[in-house]
């Protein structure tokens, strides 16, 4: 459903003869200030009043054939005029509400979204809006803030909300809307805190129900953890890749859809559907990726496995000089290791290299 789904109120003053869209009712304001023709087109263009965004001085004169000052004044009469008649805009002051109930929302949505209401000819841009507020002298309860418009007094909760978001995927790799209103501490924050993420252009949903969500470009430990894992099998089930991340020391449980899409961002891995498995694309490093004892456990399991019981483990491992209680912790704990049965371990994807 759109955003701004509401159609123009019907129990409206419109004057007479009503204008039918934004672009008339402003292009009337125009006529009244007794600018026609190019005079009216030039102002139209600086204030965004003909739909496409603001621009200015310098740019509106250019089109027109102006000079700047005399966009300038022509533009100084409008304001006059609006000063010493107040201006009837009923179709803006629709549109404010309309804005004002949709926020937070993309400013790049809305130009389609009045469209779509009936309050707009054609996409019209914010920017046009605001400055017909501003002369019309309505008040205005939004605000655009890094592409976003929102309501004023939502601004501090906004902030709130977006730390949150970053807190909790850069923790565990994905985040939920719940969590982060949850965690900005506001009992009406679990609407607001969706509204908001579907208008961020960095956030990537991870669901059709929009729930869990992902900050493009965030650095997580799912990745880290992915990496570990595939360095030592080049691919492995989605089933695999889920225990590796829920047994790890600080472990990471995704629902296993959301888990295949956030898969899906990785740029560096192929993902197949069925059966639902991860491929990397690149050679991953051990040396780089795996702790010390890791790569000893790695070349244990290699040289004596594929599959040792816990205490075999952890008596090859004191050969090579490792502390058992850090071999035991690593065998139950680290995402390389899969455990097979009460006591019995494996390198993770083991299985899948002895049957190629």
């Amino acid at each position: 459903m759109s955003a701004l789904h509401d159609r123009r109120p019907a129990d409206f003053d419109y004057p007479e003869p009503f204008a039918r869209s934004l672009e008339e009712e402003l292009a009337g304001v125009l006529r009244d200030a007794g600018l026609e023709g190019r005079q009216a087109q030039a102002v139209s263009n600086r204030l965004g009043w003909s739909g496409r965004p603001a621009t200015t001085l310098a740019e509106a004169a250019a089109r027109e054939g102006y000079s700047r000052e005399r966009v300038r004044q022509l533009e100084v009469k409008v304001r006059r005029h609006a000063e010493e008649s107040p201006l009837r805009l009923p179709l803006t002051a629709a549109a404010l509400r309309l804005v004002e109930n949709a926020a937070p929302i993309a400013r790049d949505r809305i130009p389609g979204e009045l469209a779509r209401a009936g309050l707009s000819a054609g996409p019209f841009d914010p920017s046009g809006l605001l400055s017909a507020a501003e002369l019309g002298r309505l008040e205005l309860r939004v605000c655009e803030r890094d592409g976003i418009l929102m309501q004023k007094r939502h601004l501090e909760l906004v902030a709130g909300l977006e730390k949150a978001a970053q807190t909790i995927v850069k923790k565990v790799g994905a985040g939920t809307v719940e969590a982060v209103a949850r965690r900005s501490g506001d009992d009406a924050a679990p609407q607001a805190a969706q509204r908001l993420l579907d208008a961020h252009a960095d956030v990537i949903w991870l669901d059709d129900t929009r729930e869990w969500f992902f900050v493009r470009g965030t650095r997580t430990p799912f990745t880290r953890t992915l990496r570990k894992m595939l360095s030592v099998s080049g691919s492995l089930t989605l089933a695999d890749v889920d225990d590796g991340l829920r047994r790890a020391f600080r472990p990471i449980c995704l629902p296993r859809p959301v888990l295949l899409r956030l898969c899906r961002l990785v740029p560096w891995i192929a993902v197949e559907d069925e059966p639902p498995a991860v491929t990397a694309t690149i050679a991953v490093d051990e040396a780089r990726v795996l702790s010390t004892l890791e790569r000893a456990l790695v070349g244990v399991f290699r040289e004596h496995g594929p599959m040792l019981t816990f205490s075999k483990a952890v008596a090859l491992g004191e050969e090579q000089g490792l502390n058992p209680s850090s071999v035991g912790l690593y065998l139950c704990r680290s995402p390389i290791i899969k455990t097979i049965s009460r006591g019995r371990y494996t390198l993770r994807g083991a299985e899948l290299l002895s049957a190629v």
